[in-house]
């Protein structure tokens, strides 16, 4: 089984390097070698060159010598990958490739790759990854109209780096092109949001205030809008994007399929992908209806690593009723005022409780 991304993700494992992770002491059982008229030590795929620290000798983690071989790779987990066109063996962040040396079939060391645009594990005759993700991704955008429950988790890092996680769930109503409302119910909070193709509709139960402005065009154009002017990323709202393939594959450079997974009584394919920012896990579910199960993001350069994971638990085509893609004000709500704030928009910070 390939790792995902949130366990490590084999793309965006780099070899070890730097005297941040040098030890006084090596491992039990480590062994010398003489590479190229070089010493280095070496144990379970773990290796380390020594270096003069003061009076002492301090052995330094790097990244094994390019070329040395060994018959097998034995002491950890093996994840195939495709980098490029070209086939690794990666275990503990060394990047091995198949080699032959005296007549023995085994691996060398290969030199550490570049970040790929494209990963997959075609070499194993497994679906493409990116193939998986397109074809989950426009089944949603090429339906009509639909209704579909989300529950999701995430994490609020606080000011002393602690995890703190809260849990909600959307009904959400969608009628292309142009409408969408989301219904939002999270800890003691009740939200509504609306896009009528004329205007964006926020009603907040809990303070008994709604704002109210201008938001013509599709639902491509009003999300967009939200979020360059107004700072606002309606989170499930993301999902209903007819062009969400080609916004998030354009960001990615790793993918892997990490085999099949159930998610309710769903069997569905389990992909994983990388970006600069973010580790990403998507299931869609298997057969002709490959509809995304569950999505998860961890934002892996921010402290903490705060995690938003969603999951769709009901999903319906059938007609939605216009009652459902109304704002419907209740009488004596404080009606807000609803303008871009000072500098224009900017993306609300990912541990931010979605709206």
């Amino acid at each position: 089984m390939i790792r995902g991304p949130a366990g490590g993700a084999v793309g965006g494992v780099r070899g070890p390097g730097g005297a941040a992770g040098a030890v006084a002491r090596l491992p039990d059982g480590a062994a010398s070698v003489r590479w190229h008229g070089n010493d280095y030590w070496h144990n379970q795929g773990h290796w380390y060159s020594p270096y003069w620290n003061g009076d002492s000798i301090w052995y330094r983690p790097i990244y094994p010598p390019v070329g040395w071989f060994t018959p097998s790779l034995n002491w950890g987990q093996v994840n195939t990958v495709v980098i490029d066109n070209t086939t690794y063996y990666e275990s503990q962040g060394v990047y091995y490739q198949k080699s032959t040396q005296d007549g023995q079939e085994g691996y060398a060391v290969a030199p550490e790759p570049a970040q790929a645009t494209v990963q997959t594990n075609e070499s194993e005759n497994l679906p493409n990854p990116f193939d998986v993700l397109k074809n989950g991704l426009g089944y949603l955008a090429r339906q009509p109209q639909f209704t579909m429950t989300v529950s999701d988790v995430y994490d609020e890092v606080t000011e002393d780096g602690k995890k703190v996680s809260f849990t909600s769930s959307r009904d959400v109503y969608v009628r292309r092109p142009s409408n969408l409302a989301v219904e939002y119910r999270g800890d003691n909070e009740s939200r509504r949001v609306v896009l009528d193709g004329k205007n964006v509709t926020l009603l907040d139960r809990t303070k008994n205030s709604y704002g109210q402005a201008p938001m013509a065009g599709t639902i491509d154009a009003a999300l967009d809008t939200l979020a360059t002017q107004y700072g606002m990323v309606v989170a499930a709202g993301e999902l209903m994007r007819t062009n969400l393939y080609d916004r998030v594959s354009a960001k990615m450079q790793t993918g892997q399929y990490l085999g099949q997974d159930t998610i309710g009584v769903y069997a569905c394919d389990h992909v994983g992908f990388t970006t600069p920012d973010t580790d990403l896990e998507a299931w869609f579910q298997t057969g002709d209806r490959p509809l995304l199960r569950k999505f998860s993001i961890a934002y892996k350069n921010m402290p903490a690593r705060p995690r938003y994971s969603m999951m769709i638990t009901r999903f319906e085509t059938s007609p939605v009723a216009d009652y459902q893609l109304k704002a419907e004000i209740p009488p004596g709500t404080q009606q807000v005022s609803l303008t871009p704030p000072a500098g224009g928009g900017s993306s609300p910070t990912p541990s931010a409780k979605p709206q």
